[in-house]
């Protein structure tokens, strides 16, 4: 139920040019964010990564 309301929802709001613009901006923003990580720490062990809560992007 809950998760049937939540998709009903979002494909609402996704239908408005409004936030439309807003979530693709940040689609863009968090998979820039992730490439550049998977590029900076390629071959690491999770150990290693400075701040892995910054991976997160919150």
């Amino acid at each position: 139920m809950l998760l049937r309301m939540i998709r009903f929802q979002t494909a609402f709001l996704l239908k408005r040019k409004g936030a439309l613009i807003p979530f693709y901006i940040l689609l863009v923003m968090v998979l820039c964010n992730f490439l550049e990580n998977v590029m900076e720490f390629q071959g690491q062990d999770v150990v290693k990564m400075y701040q892995p809560v910054k991976m997160l992007l919150l």
